[in-house]
């Protein structure tokens, strides 16, 4: 597909997309090139868009993205990676939390009001 076919189905900007590229997010193994040199993204191209956006709304630097996208490395790039992802996950757990507590309180507050309503 084509790079405004992708950005469709991903409702991401092209400049995003491109930007991704050069970052080296989105690399080479999602697309090739026909021979005017135009890209031609396969199918994975959009999960992986799809999980960039998610991991970069979540929290995620593009720094963090480019470690944990690493294929090859020594053992200590794989720890480091192992070690970033426990943090991100212990900061998502306390971001749950943190939510909880919250929609409770609205919930208590919204209970409250309508009481009061219909005093």
């Amino acid at each position: 597909m084509k790079i405004s076919d992708l950005a469709k189905k991903t409702q991401l900007p092209i400049s995003t997309i491109r930007f991704y590229e050069r970052r080296g997010l989105l690399s080479s193994d999602y697309f090739t090139r026909d021979k005017n040199g135009y890209r031609n993204y396969d199918s994975s191209a959009v999960q992986q868009l799809k999980f960039i956006s998610l991991l970069l709304s979540n929290g995620f630097s593009i720094t963090e993205l480019l470690k944990i996208n690493e294929k090859f490395g020594d053992s200590r790039t794989i720890e480091e990676n192992i070690q970033l992802l426990e943090g991100k996950l212990m900061e998502t757990k306390a971001k749950q939390k943190e939510l909880a507590e919250t929609e409770k309180i609205l919930n208590q507050m919204l209970s409250n009001k309508k009481q009061q309503l219909h005093k």
